[in-house]
């Protein structure tokens, strides 16, 4: 996609904007924020009514854990999934994801994060690992993801208390380029530091603004390619972004099926959908006027027994985008 200087300003304003309802609270915990997150960013993009770009979002509360050899622990596999869907006017699409893991930063003074040693390991390393809790389907599946660029594809969401004014911006510098990963928000404002970051050990390193980062992943410049693939001999990366939408979709279907019936919507394992996705539209169709809300869901209220038939799923947004084909 080629988005002219206006549609890239408008689109930074938006993600701007979005970040800073959904970042707003300091108080929240990381979970909230995520919600708020899967919230904001694309009932504010669609608003922007841009003809070529659309977004779509899933919050699901229980994710999966996965188990590998050596951990003392399962542990969560992430905590975002980020698509994007390019469709292309000769009927063609494409697709890439992005997976994050979040942290909230316990400080005002600079970055103070606690990473989970079997987190970071799994996201270093990328070790073989299965499935523990991800449903009956998905359990015990075995997965191994490789390459060389998957740095780009899984990398930690570092989330500062973001729109306070802060007395000493954070100066983390990037290993590449020398300067302060630091913004001005154009919306409030004030200085905003929601950074992404490589995995690397002992530290992480990388640093990028993730305004700056949504932005190169809607206009097809970040993130990691992947096929939908159901073949057993595709155990890598399209398999586990292939799981991880139909374990969401499952949850999803499971979801629009209990509702009235024996399972109440903030008893439920699925919060909310928000937007348009390639993914859940036919699910939502005909249940849509039950997800019409106006603001998060206090996630702290949904119930914490999932459902092992369709319980899990990852908080998902999909970026929805339109392009010309050019060969």
């Amino acid at each position: 996609m080629v988005a002219d200087l206006k549609i890239i300003r408008d689109i930074e304003n938006a993600l701007c904007k979005a970040l800073c309802l959904a970042l707003g609270n300091t108080k929240q915990k990381e979970p909230q924020l995520v919600a708020n997150i899967v919230f904001y960013i694309p009932k504010i993009i669609n608003s922007l009514n841009i003809a070529q770009i659309k977004s779509g979002g899933v919050f699901v509360h229980q994710k999966p854990i996965v188990q590998y050899k050596g951990a003392k622990k399962g542990c969560e596999i992430g905590d975002l999934l980020l698509l994007r869907t390019e469709k292309k006017n000769n009927g063609t699409s494409s697709h890439s994801a992005i997976l994050l893991q979040a942290k909230k930063n316990k400080t005002n003074q600079g970055f103070s994060v606690k990473l989970d040693k079997v987190q970071h390991d799994l996201y270093a390393k990328w070790p073989a690992f299965v499935y523990n809790k991800a449903g009956k389907k998905f359990n015990g599946e075995k997965r191994k993801i490789a390459g060389l660029d998957l740095y780009n594809a899984s990398k930690y969401l570092l989330l500062n208390f973001p729109f306070a004014m802060l007395e000493n911006p954070c100066f983390l510098y990037n290993n590449e380029y020398t300067f302060p990963i630091w913004q001005h928000c154009h919306f409030c404002h004030r200085y905003a530091c929601i950074m992404t970051a490589y995995p690397t050990q002992p530290e992480l390193s990388n640093y990028r603004c993730f305004i700056m980062e949504l932005i190169d992943f809607i206009l097809g410049n970040a993130g990691k390619a992947y096929e939908d693939s159901d073949s057993d001999n595709s155990l890598g990366w399209n398999r586990v972004i292939s799981d991880l939408i139909k374990i969401t979709k499952d949850s999803v279907s499971t979801y629009l099926g209990n509702l009235g019936k024996t399972q109440s919507r903030q008893q439920g394992i699925i919060c909310f959908l928000t937007g348009d996705s390639t993914f859940f539209s036919e699910e939502v169709s005909e249940e849509s006027e039950q997800f019409s809300i106006n603001e998060p869901p206090n996630i702290s209220n949904v119930s914490e027994n999932a459902n092992e038939e369709g319980g899990y799923g990852i908080p998902i947004i999909e970026f929805i985008v339109e392009s010309e084909n050019r060969e």
